[in-house]
């Protein structure tokens, strides 16, 4: 009987206390119907996380994104953090998979701003140093041409070797490729003195014939159809010329900074035979 008193006793409490949190229940619901819209850096509120302005602009800096609407990036943004959400409530964030693209992402991304910062340290050429170049590579200024040309490619077959010795061309040898049930791509292309080796470009405008690549896993047939002039000069020269010296520069400078973090660092290696399993088993 005192049980049951004590019981009865407790339920003014108990039900003022469901009152009070119905009511607190109340309030936090139209707090959040009533919280103000995103301002400010905040362009979206998604679940209670930002999507930001840097946020857009990193968007907007991409190679995805270059073209794009804001509208559309910010809907896009909108997406991806929902589905990142997603995968976060299925632990996919947790998966070796997705920690070594996330380590992977974090040091190239690292690794490119730390030669971005070298590259600011980099003094700009002199104008003796850019006339220098010039004169010191004719073929990707003033006599700088370019090969048009049509490339074959196909599987390394006897076939495919047999008909590609013997063809005078390149046409004849695609349609008799094709004949024989051989895949071959024919596709044009154009070769710059500016950027092909001067041996390789020089074997190119003299062959009347196609030209083989050395390419091991599959058959490539270079044939020239015409040299044509294609001089650089004037200012368009000047400024191609301080970029190259610009790029050597930062390259030097990114391969002796590597020279001298490699003497400081202690890198062991496990066995060869262990790096071809990891290679047979991603091919």
């Amino acid at each position: 009987m005192r049980a049951v008193q004590g019981i009865k006793a407790w339920e003014p409490v108990a039900r003022r206390a469901r009152g009070a949190s119905i009511s607190a229940m109340a309030v936090m619901a139209l707090t959040a119907c009533a919280k103000p819209a995103p301002s400010g850096q905040v362009l979206v509120d998604v679940d209670g996380t930002d999507i930001t302005r840097r946020d857009l602009v990193v968007e907007l800096q991409s190679p995805e994104g270059r073209g794009v609407a804001p509208a559309a990036l910010i809907e896009r943004l909108i997406d991806r953090r929902l589905l990142a959400a997603a995968a976060r409530n299925d632990g996919l964030d947790q998966s070796p998979d997705y920690l070594g693209q996330v380590r992977r992402q974090r040091e190239l991304l690292l690794a490119q701003i730390y030669i971005d910062r070298i590259a600011q340290t980099v003094p700009p050429p002199t104008a003796a140093a850019v006339a220098t170049y010039i004169a010191r590579h004719p073929q990707a200024f003033a006599e700088r041409r370019l090969i048009d040309a049509l490339r074959l490619t196909t599987a390394p077959t006897p076939v495919a070797q047999r008909l590609l010795r013997a063809a005078p061309n390149i046409a004849p040898a695609a349609a008799a490729l094709a004949r024989a049930g051989q895949v071959a791509k024919l596709e044009p292309v154009t070769f710059d003195s500016a950027a092909v080796p001067p041996a390789t470009f020089a074997a190119l405008a003299g062959s009347a014939r196609p030209v083989f690549t050395d390419a091991t896993d599959r058959i490539e047939a270079i044939m020239p159809l015409r040299v044509r002039p294609a001089p650089l000069t004037g200012a368009a020269a000047t400024d191609e010329a301080r970029r190259a010296l610009t790029t050597a520069a930062v390259t030097a400078r990114i391969a002796e900074r590597l020279q001298t973090a490699r003497a400081r660092a202690r890198i062991r290696r496990q066995s060869g035979r262990t790096l071809e399993a990891i290679k047979e088993k991603t091919a």
